[in-house]
């Protein structure tokens, strides 16, 4: 199953269309510009002099050494005048990034601008490939529509089936562009009662979770990607006999849940019920087995044999 429509907008008046909100300009280099620049950077490490720190808020960087790591988080950084420091990233907003100087755990800001073409470009690559890196926040607008009615009536039986959809719009608000992400959603709903033709018969239960998971198309800040859900059926049957009892069940559609992931991790999410989607599990996951007695499937099910009955 797959998604009716997903789109990019960089203005909510423009029309749905896909596109790239911007270039990578590293791609374009070519491989010896890279080495050439990476031996420069190095160079410059090697050969600043040692100076008193400067003030962190100055924007400078103060020449500092540490020992080598292989924390992916922790490099050494050079600015624009050849001063180098080792330092740890902690977050990035923007083209801001926060570290700690590994030589005294000071924490401060730096602008990426402020650093040499390939330090910017290993803290850029550091802020993609960890989904921690930036605080990432999406706006998310959900609406759920009915798409499509249909009933039919016979021998006293009513059977009605109501297709629901949800209209998302999702808005990135963080300054930092997204790339790689997915999408993946759940709709919930009770399902209490099933049809076959002109006979009903009972559903799967409480709280199914229908749902998929698709790649989002890469988002700068204030852009939006739109799609509409495919449709999730819901049963209406109601049973009035001349004589006897009457028979009333329904499925009730609780709400959808939405979770932005990007390497697998979970960077933000959207509940349309919170008090009712709240303490649900992904997919049932762990979820506890709980018999529910049913008395409308409880019609349904064979009698228990007796001592009378044999």
């Amino acid at each position: 199953m797959s998604l009716a429509a997903v789109c990019l907008c960089a203005d909510a008046d423009d029309p749905p269309v896909i596109k790239k909100t911007r270039a990578e300009t590293s791609k374009n280099e070519s491989t010896d510009s890279e080495r050439s620049g990476e031996r420069r950077s190095e160079e410059r490490s090697q050969s600043v002099q040692q100076n008193s720190p400067a003030d962190p808020g100055s924007g400078l960087i103060a020449a500092t050494f540490a020992p080598a790591t292989q924390d992916p988080d922790e490099m050494t950084l050079v600015d624009l005048q050849g001063r180098s420091l080792d330092a740890r990233l902690i977050s990035a907003n923007g083209e801001v990034v926060k570290i700690q100087r590994l030589s005294d755990d000071l924490e401060f800001e730096l602008r990426l601008d402020q650093l040499d073409e390939v330090s910017a470009r290993r803290v850029t690559n550091w802020i993609e490939r960890d989904p921690d890196a930036a605080d990432y926040s999406m706006k998310f607008e959900v609406e759920k529509r009915l798409s499509e009615s249909d009933s039919f009536e016979a021998g006293g039986r009513s059977l009605k089936t109501n297709q629901w959809v949800y209209d998302v719009k999702l808005t990135n608000v963080t300054r930092n562009e997204l790339k790689g992400a997915m999408l993946e959603y759940r709709i919930i709903f009770d399902d209490k009662v099933a049809f076959t033709r002109t006979s009903a018969f009972p559903g799967k239960g409480p709280k199914q979770q229908e749902g998929e998971e698709v790649a989002l198309p890469e988002m700068g800040f204030n852009d939006r990607a739109e799609f509409t859900t495919p449709s999730v059926q819901l049963h209406t049957y109601e049973y009035s006999p001349t004589r006897g009892q009457k028979d009333f069940e329904r499925d009730k559609l609780l709400g959808i849940w939405i979770r932005i992931t990007k390497r697998g991790e979970v960077i933000d999410e959207f509940r349309s019920n919170e008090a009712v989607l709240g303490d649900l599990a992904w997919d049932a996951e762990e979820e506890l087995e709980i018999e529910v007695v049913d008395s409308f499937k409880k019609n349904f099910e064979e009698p228990e044999e007796t001592e009378s009955t044999r």
